[in-house]
């Protein structure tokens, strides 16, 4: 089998491994059995496109099943690990932190059903052929999916700026320690989510009520934890994020969820093993 032909493929093979998976190793790993796969076969392939799609969201669905059952006893707030998206033609909102949570009430193939169709434009007879299932099946689990996630759409700005400035006024307002200031940016039912993984110390629980989530972050403040701290702003996952470094390492991401007017959602994350993955993504651009 063709090297070439594959590494065409491989950009949207990631694409599709990492929305079904929430993290780049675990895509990766995908992409790369995959790889293996393609090199050992001996069919007959008419589609390459085709036959790469079936075998990576097969080999991502097996990995759904062992990542749930991790999740099940996952410490505190799960989040996917960050992606580096300085590329323009990439779909900010599907690969969006608040869409790939909300992606996690799905059930495997109602995640695969949805991705296919609604991000990666294959058609119903298309996804039964890699899932294994009747058409009807599948636009039966499309649906499903699709309900689901009516039920929690993400929030967005108009425009990254707009983004951009909320996201600086939040962290202004924490570094002065402004509650106020930091109410006023949220929305009254805001909430914050911190994954520290079990690994770090971090809040364990979703906070909850724009007061309960300003006076979290001005707590974290006045306790040191900004000292030494350089901010960074950085593109993860479509949208403007906060990355902070101590001494070259970094140590925290804050993102937010907002449509533009008030920040509804704040997501950090501390889990030092997904942020080693994104330090190395970012090493790999420089």
């Amino acid at each position: 089998m063709s090297v070439e032909a594959f590494e065409r493929e491989r950009p949207r093979l990631r694409a599709i491994a990492y929305r079904m998976l929430g993290s780049i190793v675990d895509a990766e790993d995908a992409v790369q059995d995959a790889y293996l796969r393609w090199q050992h076969s001996d069919t007959d392939v008419r589609s390459t496109p085709a036959w790469l799609t079936t075998i990576v969201t097969r080999l991502c669905l097996d990995r759904l099943d062992s990542a749930r059952a991790r999740r099940e006893v996952y410490v505190g707030p799960w989040l996917p690990e960050p992606l580096v998206t300085d590329d323009d033609d990439i779909d900010a909102r599907s690969v969006s932190t608040a869409f790939l949570l909300l992606l996690e009430r799905l059930s495997p193939i109602e995640r695969a059903a949805y991705l296919l169709h609604a991000v990666f434009d294959s058609d119903h007879r298309e996804i039964g052929e890699i899932l294994g299932k009747s058409e009807a099946a599948v636009r039966q689990a499309f649906h499903r999916a699709k309900g689901h996630l009516a039920q929690g759409k993400p929030r967005f700005a108009p425009d990254k700026q707009r983004h951009a400035e909320l996201l600086l006024a939040f962290l202004t307002a924490c570094q002065a320690t402004d509650v106020a200031a930091l109410v006023g940016l949220l929305a009254e039912d805001a909430q914050a989510h911190t994954d520290g993984g079990g690994v770090v110390r971090a809040a364990r629980k979703i906070v909850h009520g724009a007061d309960s989530v300003a006076r979290l972050f001005v707590g974290l403040t006045k306790k040191g934890s900004g000292v030494g701290l350089r901010p960074v702003i950085a593109e993860l996952n479509g949208w403007p994020c906060v990355v902070l470094y101590r001494d070259e390492v970094i140590t925290t991401v804050i993102g937010i969820e907002t449509d533009g007017t008030s920040i509804h959602t704040v997501h950090t994350l501390n889990n030092p093993d997904k942020l080693a993955a994104l330090g190395r993504q970012l090493a790999a651009r420089t």
